[in-house]
């Protein structure tokens, strides 16, 4: 076995597929396919499982995946130790985060990555505002919770406060008292989120429809259909602030994966997000 084969190992378990391995490592869609299956022969071991075009860790390979990042990561320092070069920042960077959060801030975090690395591709996946572990296939994550991720590397971030918001002319037309307020309230996920538990117990009466999604809740509040729980940082005109749920905050964090944390790549796309989402948000 040699570096090459986990290199190999390491593009196609990155992508998911064959063409993303051998665009990742420059070489021909059979240069891939090849190397694999002379891999998996010499260690009379299979890899992958194959299903419609893309390919899954075995269990064999599961536990192969650490192995080769590790290595990865260990080449790159010698390259930068001993040879007095930086490491080949080139491979997928799989980010996972709240879809507001991602959209607000992933244009300028691919922008200010891409322009020193190009070769670096980053994959932005949509997720619920909080997560709870992170995924063997995701290096980032991006969460809003009371506590850092388990298993992982964690950086603070920034304190989210919460509040009701409602669009400034509905919100005139509830002071003349022309109009009665409604609400649309949190269900699946966020409905166990603390500010939505809130928002029943005082708003409960109120409540015309729920949703999962935060950026559904903004475009509800935006056409002036009613008030809305939401952090403060997802907030812009023309929705102004009713009420501060009181005594409530979240703290969003950037957590790695445990065993990516010492990768050059990952660690760059995480200074990158954090740069970014205090520059937009702090």
């Amino acid at each position: 076995m040699n570096w090459d084969d986990l290199r190999f190992f390491l593009a196609i378990a990155e992508t998911g597929t064959m063409a993303g391995a051998a665009e990742r490592l420059g070489v021909n869609h059979s240069t891939v396919f090849r190397r694999l299956e002379a891999f998996e022969a010499q260690i009379d071991t299979r890899l992958f499982e194959r299903s419609g075009g893309e390919y899954r860790l075995t269990p064999a390979g599961d536990r192969l995946l650490p192995i080769a990042r590790s290595t990865d990561a260990a080449i790159g320092s010698v390259h930068q130790e001993l040879l007095g070069e930086s490491p080949s920042l080139y491979g997928a960077v799989r980010v996972v985060g709240p879809a507001h959060l991602l959209r607000a801030i992933g244009p300028a975090v691919i922008r200010s990555v891409y322009d020193l690395h190009p070769n670096i591709h980053i994959e932005l996946l949509a997720g619920n505002d909080s997560v709870s572990r992170i995924d063997p296939n995701t290096d980032i994550v991006l969460a809003v919770s009371d506590a850092p991720l388990k298993a992982s590397s964690a950086r603070y971030l920034m304190t989210m406060e919460w509040s009701l918001w409602v669009h400034a002319d509905l919100l005139r037309s509830v002071k003349e008292g022309s109009t009665e307020l409604s609400v649309m309230a949190g269900d699946a996920y966020l409905a166990t989120h603390a500010p939505y538990h809130w928002l029943e117990r005082h708003h409960g009466d109120a409540i015309v429809a729920r949703t999962n999604d935060t950026d559904t809740m903004i475009a509800f509040a935006k056409q002036g259909l009613g008030a809305v729980v939401l952090p403060d940082a997802y907030v812009s005109e023309p929705l102004v602030r009713l009420q501060r749920v009181p005594g409530i905050t979240d703290q969003l964090w950037l957590s790695i994966r445990s065993d990516a944390q010492s990768i050059k790549r990952v660690q760059w796309v995480a200074d990158a997000l954090a740069s970014v989402t205090k520059s937009e948000w702090g």
